[in-house]
């Protein structure tokens, strides 16, 4: 078995036991669950991050917005809980992204999928805006943004 191939199972294996520690965690009751899950849930975007550089042609912001993606999720964790610094990262994770995949073309198909991740953006914000603070509103609208945006460019 190759060192890509055991790099992808192990992947697939934390980001199925993150998911089971995930369901199974209680709020407000640190314990061998959150441990778990606080451990396993930057492995898989490690592992991306490894394999994105043994490509022959690795390309810089790709692996930058992994970077940046597992330095949110570890901020995010329930163990760390860095809300802020979480979506910040996640923002520039985002923005690297859109670097790697460059904007589309305009043509009648892009611009469909733009309007269908613009509403998707919207929509989104409009969901979580009940529960959001006062002082995240616009952090959080931003934040919907640049997922519609890169939902574009990909």
């Amino acid at each position: 078995m190759g060192v890509v191939t055991l790099a992808w199972i192990l992947a697939a294996c934390a980001g199925v036991a993150h998911i089971g520690a995930k369901f199974y965690l209680v709020e407000g009751s640190p314990g061998l669950v959150d441990i778990i899950h606080s451990s396993l849930k930057p492995i898989p975007i490690f592992i991306l991050q490894y394999l994105l550089s043994r490509n022959s042609t690795p390309q810089t912001f790709m692996l930058l917005g992994l970077v940046f993606s597992s330095v949110g999720d570890i901020m995010l964790l329930p163990t760390v809980d860095i809300f802020i610094g979480g979506l910040g990262s996640f923002f520039v994770a985002h923005v690297f992204y859109i670097a790697a995949l460059g904007f589309p073309k305009l043509t009648s198909a892009s611009v469909i999928v733009l309007a269908v991740a613009a509403s998707y953006g919207c929509g989104m914000y409009v969901y979580l805006e009940p529960n959001v603070e006062p002082e995240l509103k616009i952090p959080v609208m931003v934040y919907a943004a640049i997922i519609a945006t890169m939902a574009w460019c990909a």
